[in-house]
Formats: C-alpha cells, sequence, structure tokens
C-alpha cells in the first residue's frame, strides 16, 4: 500500500525525534489507553545515564531500575483518568536532560 506524503513527514519527523531526544518515556506510548492498575514504563537513557527518574502527573521523582539497557519503572494506580509521565537522567557528567511529557491514560472497564 503506497503512503501519501503527510504520513512519510509524519514518519520522518518519528525517526528524527527519536534519534535527536536522548532521554524518551517509550511506553506507555502517547495517547495509549491502559486497561490495568499494573503497568511498567520504558524509559530510553543515554550509556552515559547514572540514574533515571520518572515523574507521574508533576508528583515526585521515582527512581527506575535498569536492565537490558533500558530503564523501567514499575507503577500502581487506583484511578482512571488522563496522565503525563516525563523522565529525567542524570549523567556521569553531571548533566540532566528531561524528556518530552508522554499524555496516556487509564481505563479500566
Amino acid at each position: 500500500m503506497a503512503k501519501g506524503p503527510k504520513q512519510v513527514v509524519a514518519n520522518i519527523k518519528q525517526t528524527l525525534l527519536k534519534r535527536l531526544l536522548p532521554v524518551r518515556v517509550e511506553f506507555p506510548a502517547e495517547g495509549e489507553t491502559l486497561v490495568s492498575h499494573h503497568y511498567t514504563f520504558r524509559i530510553l537513557a543515554p550509556e552515559a545515564a547514572v540514574t533515571v527518574d520518572v515523574c507521574i502527573n508533576q508528583g515526585d521523582w521515582l527512581p527506575c531500575r535498569e536492565a537490558l539497557g533500558l530503564w523501567w519503572y514499575d507503577w500502581n494506580t487506583d484511578g482512571d483518568g488522563e496522565y503525563e509521565a516525563v523522565a529525567r537522567v542524570r549523567q556521569q557528567d553531571g548533566t540532566v536532560m528531561v524528556s518530552e511529557p508522554r499524555i496516556f491514560f487509564v481505563k479500566r472497564s
């Protein structure tokens, strides 16, 4: 199936953003609806990351764990609704980087 120009541009933009943003919340995906009150976030961070934290709905920074070259946060929630997650990385040289916000939803029905 042929892709239209808008789809091609969107794919290029997504690829460039992935290469340019050294830290990002990979999962949940933007706009994803979670159907469980247990979820594991996946965070991409540079190899030089010493610590990675995630912040949900502008709350406290919560420490992530590293495994398989990625960072993970096991999350539990009691509430349905819209959420925002942001990741923060501290590198060996003291550099701190923050991801773009990731909007997602929880709806357990």
